[in-house]
This record gives C-alpha cells, sequence and structure tokens, in this order.
C-alpha cells in the first residue's frame, strides 16, 4: 500500500454505497452524504457554511503509528466515523416523536454492521474500539464510531526521479 488514507476511505465509501439495500431493509434511509470530516457539523449557531444531506458519515485518521519488520513499516491506523443525522425530534417519554428518536439511535449500529471487520484490498479487518454520541449539537444527532486496523507500507522499489 503506497497511500492508506486515500485508500481506506474509497473503500469504505465504495462499502457503504454497495451495502445501501442494508439500510433500506431496516427502514432507514442509506447514507445520503459521504465526505472527509472537516468538522462541519459543528454548531456555531444552526449551520456552519457547509451544508450537507443527511444521514451523513465523515471520515477522519487518527495519528498512524509505524513499526519496521524487514524492509516492509506496518501500521496501526485509527479510524472515526461520525455519522450525522437530522434530531428534529423529542426524546422524552410520551412525546409524539419518542419513537423517530428512538430510530435515530439505530443508525450508528447499522454502520456497524456493515463496517466492523470489513476487509479491504489493501488494509486488514477494521476492528469497532469505541462508540459515542456527541451531545453539543442542538438539532443534529452526531455519533462517533471508532475503528483501527493494519497495513504494510511497501517499500519504495523504484529509484526517485533525480531532481
Amino acid at each position: 500500500m503506497e497511500f492508506p488514507e486515500k485508500d481506506i476511505y474509497k473503500e469504505i465509501e465504495d462499502e457503504l454505497t454497495d451495502k445501501a439495500y442494508y439500510f433500506t431493509s431496516k427502514e432507514h434511509t442509506p447514507v445520503a452524504h459521504f465526505d472527509w470530516d472537516r468538522v462541519q457539523y459543528e454548531a456555531e449557531g444552526e449551520r456552519k457554511e457547509f451544508p450537507f444531506d443527511r444521514p451523513a458519515v465523515f471520515v477522519r485518521f487518527g495519528e498512524m503509528p509505524y513499526e519496521t519488520e524487514g524492509l516492509r513499516k506496518r501500521g496501526t491506523i485509527p479510524i472515526i466515523i461520525t455519522v450525522v443525522q437530522d434530531k428534529y425530534v423529542d426524546s422524552a417519554k410520551d412525546s409524539p416523536s419518542q419513537a423517530d428518536y428512538l430510530k435515530l439511535l439505530e443508525y450508528k449500529y447499522l454502520i456497524n454492521d456493515v463496517l466492523n471487520e470489513f476487509r479491504g484490498t489493501c488494509f486488514n479487518a477494521l476492528t469497532l474500539i469505541s462508540m459515542e454520541t456527541d451531545h453539543e449539537n442542538r438539532n443534529l444527532h452526531v455519533e462517533r464510531i471508532r475503528y483501527e486496523c493494519k497495513v504494510t507500507l511497501k517499500r519504495n522499489v523504484v529509484p526517485l526521479p533525480e531532481p
């Protein structure tokens, strides 16, 4: 693998797109927006300047430590998947929209059903590390799913061009 983030990002996007039928089979909307995580969902007021369709999935990579194994570098890549949905519902008991709120809580598990243990052509299985809900957003339901996977960087066998 030469470019881990590029390859992993594209394969996760393709997998979620290819499994749209799974979301509809569970009476949920498939992922409507897939993007690099630039924190465009954090509210400073009602909305930031980056509008997007929902449900949305944003991908962020954490610090990637590498160890040398012979001529190769073996790395652990932390991946944060942020799931964003509209939250114009009420979670209170006896609220007419409580069932809709409870349905929001299912979505991160559907994403995990598709991604946990997913193997790409260039990385081993995504392993679930943790899940959390971000309670700081008013009208968006924001949840983060943390995974990690292992990759091996290929050694550069072609001489670099001379300047």
